[in-house]
C-alpha cells in the first residue's frame, strides 16, 4: 500500500477523535513518521497492524471502522487528492462505478510498482445493481462496502446494501456486494 492509505486513516481518527487522541496513539505506538508519507510504498501489514491500532484506541470493530474509513477515503481523501480525476469520473453513482477501473488507471502513473483493484457493476434489475470487487489484498471488503456508501452519499443517491459475498475459490479476494438504489 502507500502512506496516503495511512495518512488517511490518520485523518479520519483526527476528525472523530481531536489531535490529542491521534498524538496519544502515535507516542505510545511509535508510528514512523515515514508511513504516513503519501507516496511512499508501505507494506501491507502496517496498514492492517494500524487498522488494529485505531479499532483498539477506539473501542470499535475492524468492520465497522473500515466501513466508516471507506466513506471518509471517497468524501474526504480521494476528492481533496484527486478532485479532477473524481469530477471526470462520472456525474452519476452508477457511471462513476463503470468508469472506477479508468480512473485506478490513470493513479497507477502516480503510484510505481501500484496494482489496483479491479471492479465492475451489473444492472441485475431497475434499482438493483451487482457491484464486484476483486484483489490481490485479503480484508478489505468492508472498505470497499464504505467506498459504496461514499459514493452513493457523493452523488446524493439513496442505497441500502443488501448482501455481500466472499468467492474464496480464487486467490486475493473477490467479492460481489448488492445494492439497491431507493432514490
Amino acid at each position: 500500500m502507500y502512506g496516503l492509505i495511512n495518512a488517511s486513516l490518520k485523518h479520519y481518527v483526527v476528525l472523530k477523535k481531536g489531535i490529542d487522541f491521534w498524538d496519544d496513539i502515535n507516542n505510545r505506538h511509535q508510528l514512523k513518521a515515514e508511513f504516513f508519507r503519501p507516496m511512499a510504498r508501505v507494506e501491507d501489514e502496517f496498514t492492517f497492524n494500524l487498522v488494529a491500532i485505531v479499532c483498539e484506541e477506539m473501542q470499535i470493530d475492524s468492520r465497522n471502522l473500515l466501513v466508516e474509513f471507506g466513506k471518509h477515503w471517497i468524501l474526504t481523501t480521494a476528492n481533496e487528492s484527486f478532485s479532477l480525476i473524481m469530477k471526470n469520473s462520472g456525474a452519476d453513482l452508477i457511471t462513476f462505478m463503470h468508469n472506477i477501473n479508468d480512473l485506478h488507471d490513470q493513479i497507477s502513473t502516480t503510484f510505481l510498482n501500484y496494482t489496483p483493484p479491479r471492479f465492475s457493476v451489473e444492472k441485475v434489475e431497475d434499482g438493483l445493481y451487482d457491484f464486484y470487487y476483486s484483489s490481490h489484498r485479503i480484508g478489505l471488503t468492508s472498505f470497499v462496502e464504505g467506498l459504496i456508501l461514499g459514493m452513493a452519499e457523493q452523488f446524493d443517491t439513496d442505497i441500502v446494501i443488501e448482501d455481500i459475498q466472499l468467492d474464496r475459490t480464487k486467490p486475493g479476494e473477490n467479492t460481489a456486494l448488492r445494492f439497491r438504489i431507493l432514490s
